[in-house]
């Protein structure tokens, strides 16, 4: 099974009753499925029976290819005992995988499932993303090396666990990550309850794949429309000329690899050249799977609409990876500016497309004194007469969020030449001078179409491990 997650920042249980003192809570059993002991360390876990049950009817679905889903719930605590109570579970469709022997998520079913989480977090935000399931039909109830090195690597918080299902010997079993260590095959406890907060919640969708699989997910028939799945292989966006990944890059190595460096200043002039080169596609690993990498997600405004609506919603291609000692770089005085460097990357193996952001080059301080429009003009003019390659785009640190950002679309399709060149706007808090980076406003153009991107929600930092 080959899954993709972002690591999250370490979260606190709630405080809540435990489940056996718990009076919403009753009709506690161990399922017939897994009668491995429950551990009392590091958490116990408790499945809510209609969840249990969605996770078992989707699981036997199909037993010729590996099924899965993610788990949501709770994570609580009474008197220093820790426990996850597993309210609902999201099924992946199985119109997105044709792979008998390796389960993907794919990006569609990451964007369902966020979708469903920021429904029902309207209402319990303390729901949380508890761990994922997936089947082994007919092979029995453990998790492959693969599956113990995305344990270990980006799915390993005190509240995650995996879960793996076998619809054929009828077993299933749970599995936690404590200090780097694997658990053995455990058991758990199924329960009931009428607590909304304690069952699984209910949500409305516009895929018909999705309410086909989740009993509690409503279908709007007015405006249904099912999503394009790409199995195969995509082209690669334009621009970016196909490659061939050698077996080398196929394999995530273990040992710990060479830090890029982060240069914050000037390039040295070498000598003028008409204008930025265009970049070429380098292979490389997706930060979302390798080890190697700390990831955090940072959830953006699901649409910006700067322009004029469109009635075609373009969504910009690459997913966002920028170095955290960029931002921390940053100076706090605003409005600042520079242009961002890196490569623009593609994981064959994933199928993943994304910008590995490392470099920033400084605003020439001649320039300070101009305004935010006028300085990038400049700035772009300025280092177009620098031989410097691999030119992502540019980023702006401002004092507050901007209402409008249509100038820089209009000057950002004049300056950069390719669609994935884009421009980044971080507002900073007046406050206490931090950088307010869940307010982040992304601009890009695709040139293709002679239209903007008005949708991106995939912008990670990341540090080496």
């Amino acid at each position: 099974m080959k899954i993709r997650i972002i690591q999250e920042k370490s979260i606190d249980p709630k405080a809540m009753p435990f489940p056996v003192r718990n009076t919403a809570i009753y009709g506690l059993q161990q399922p017939k499925t897994n009668l491995a002991p429950i551990p009392k360390e590091p958490l116990q876990v408790f499945i809510h029976q209609q969840t249990w049950r969605s996770i078992w009817q989707h699981s036997i679905r199909d037993n010729s290819i590996e099924i899965g889903g993610a788990l949501l719930g709770l994570y609580g605590i009474d008197n220093n005992k820790r426990f996850l109570l597993i309210t609902d579970v999201f099924n992946q469709p199985l119109e997105y995988s044709v792979d008998p022997t390796l389960l993907r998520f794919t990006r569609q079913f990451f964007d369902d499932l966020e979708e469903y989480i920021d429904q029902i977090a309207k209402q319990q935000p303390a729901i949380l993303r508890l761990g994922l399931y997936h089947t082994h039909p007919g092979y029995g109830v453990f998790l492959s090396q693969t599956d113990e090195d995305t344990l270990r690597g980006v799915f390993n918080m005190p509240h995650q666990i995996a879960m793996v299902v076998d619809p054929v010997k009828q077993e299933d079993g749970i599995f936690f990550c404590t200090n780097n260590t694997i658990s053995k095959r455990a058991g758990y406890l199924l329960y009931d309850s009428k607590d909304p907060l304690l069952s699984p919640h209910s949500a409305h969708t516009n895929n018909p794949y999705i309410a086909k699989y989740h009993p509690n997910i409503r279908l709007n028939q007015s405006t249904a429309k099912v999503p394009r799945i790409e199995i195969q292989k995509s082209p690669p966006p334009a621009n970016t000329p196909p490659v061939q990944v050698t077996t080398s890059h196929e394999k995530i190595r273990l040992n710990k690899p060479k830090r890029e460096p982060i240069r914050l200043g000037y390039e040295n002039n070498r000598g003028p050249i008409k204008r930025i080169e265009p970049l070429n596609y380098h292979p490389k690993i997706c930060p979302l799977v390798d080890g190697h990498y700390n990831k955090r997600l940072i959830r953006l405004d699901r649409y910006n609409r700067p322009m004029k609506s469109n009635r075609q919603l373009e969504e910009f291609p690459f997913m966002l990876f920028i170095h955290e000692q960029i931002i921390a770089s940053l100076p706090s005085e605003v409005p600042y500016l520079g242009l961002l460097k890196g490569r623009a990357c593609y994981d064959q193996k994933q199928d993943m497309y994304f910008h590995f952001i490392t470099d920033f080059l400084t605003t020439p301080p001649s320039l300070a004194h101009l305004p935010p429009l006028a300085r990038l003009e400049r700035v772009i003019q300025y280092y177009r007469q620098q031989p410097l390659t691999g030119i992502l785009g540019w980023l702006l640190v401002v004092p507050e969020r901007m209402s409008e950002t249509y100038p820089f679309f209009d000057l950002h399709r004049q300056l950069f030449q390719k669609s994935h060149e884009l421009g980044i706007i971080i507002p900073q808090y007046r406050e206490n001078t931090e950088l307010n980076m869940h307010q982040i406003q992304v601009v890009a153009f695709n040139k293709q179409k002679n239209l903007p991107y008005e949708f991106f929600d995939r912008f990670f930092l990341f540090d080496e491990v």
